[in-house]
């Protein structure tokens, strides 16, 4: 279904724009790799481009800044309770850092045959020129890409292209890069915080309900470029024990309880500030297990004396998850799952 679905997506594209897949377009078809293209439209034009393509394929799209001239686009689809991506780095302005000329390599575009289907990519020794780029801005070799080279320029000096490399290599370290860099970073601060390109997922329910295992296959399956865990609350979390009893202990009085609600209130601002809002700006599944509602449905868990009102006020100054997930199960269930969740902490402790 994914090849069915890269290979639909690039037809559509080739009938409403020019286009050209950048670099190893033999393994446009991976699971593990993502597509570098160009395409000769506008950033809006591509949006609603991916926005109806996804739609009509019972899909949907992140997407996120990567420069002024370039974003990624993470295709995200399901089929049979299972979901698969298609990750797009699409260039279509020149304002980008590679400074890749959109217009110029498509004037120059071939096509190249992959199992069995015919794609758009640029010229064999323009993708030679972009790929010294790539890997001369990641700060990264080209000696075990001779083999490639080799396949795009059989009269091709593997010498000779290192000379070219570190040159390149060398414009990427100047003042004048450096400077343009930075400011690209100032830019997509403000653009990033306009995208919202993170989301923010909290899960509650008593234990057994299968929080855990829907966060592992979240995890499994992250459309995202990154997956971050926290527990309870927005503070880096430190290797937990599962509580046996945690109703067991007795409950604070009420002064010391509304204390440490204006406790909590301040810590959990102040570690979102630190811990949440920072990684918030790259595309992120940030996953709570738990959150301060918990207290709500349970203050006896958390040892709190004081009335519900006082927690709810408090809960209006919390910072708070984009979806809070509140999970279900039949009574033996949970039952059953706890008891194996004691056998197991015991028998690791």
């Amino acid at each position: 279904m994914r090849q069915a679905l890269i290979l639909s997506f690039f037809r559509t594209l080739e009938s409403k724009f020019q286009y050209a897949i950048l670099h190893h377009v033999e393994d446009v078809f991976s699971l593990n790799n993502d597509i570098d293209l160009i395409v000769d439209c506008s950033k809006k034009e591509l949006k609603e481009f991916i926005s109806f393509f996804c739609t009509e394929n019972n899909g949907y799209f992140l997407s996120h800044t990567v420069d002024s001239g370039t974003s990624r686009f993470n295709l995200i689809f399901l089929n049979e309770n299972q979901s698969f991506k298609i990750e797009l780095d699409i260039t279509f302005s020149n304002h980008n850092l590679l400074d890749v000329n959109v217009k110029k390599l498509l004037k120059k575009k071939t096509k190249r045959e992959v199992n069995g289907f015919l794609f758009s990519k640029i010229e064999n020794n323009d993708e030679i020129e972009y790929y010294l780029d790539k890997k001369a801005f990641k700060k990264e070799t080209i000696d075990d890409n001779f083999a490639y080279f080799k396949d795009l320029n059989s009269k091709i000096d593997f010498n000779k292209l290192k000379i070219i490399f570190d040159k390149k290599s060398s414009k990427f370290k100047t003042f004048s890069f450096d400077y343009r860099k930075k400011i690209q970073k100032l830019y997509l601060f403000f653009i990033r915080m306009y995208e919202k390109p993170s989301l923010t997922i909290c899960f509650l329910g008593p234990d057994g309900s299968g929080k855990s295992t829907i966060i592992e296959e979240l995890r499994n399956q992250n459309p995202f470029v990154n997956f971050h865990y926290f527990h309870l609350k927005p503070t880096v979390n430190k290797k937990s024990h599962a509580i046996i009893n945690p109703h067991s202990n007795p409950s604070y009085p009420a002064f010391v309880s509304y204390l440490k609600l204006i406790y909590l209130i301040f810590q959990y601002n102040v570690n979102w500030i630190l811990n949440i809002w920072t990684i918030k700006l790259t595309p992120t599944i940030i996953i709570f297990d738990r959150y301060f509602d918990d207290i709500i449905a349970d203050p006896k868990r958390y040892r709190y004396g004081g009335s519900l009102k006082a927690i709810k006020i408090a809960r209006m100054f919390i910072p708070k998850p984009a979806i809070t997930f509140v999970l279900v199960a039949k009574s033996e269930i949970i039952y059953s799952r706890k008891k194996k969740l004691v056998k197991w902490s015991l028998s690791h402790n």
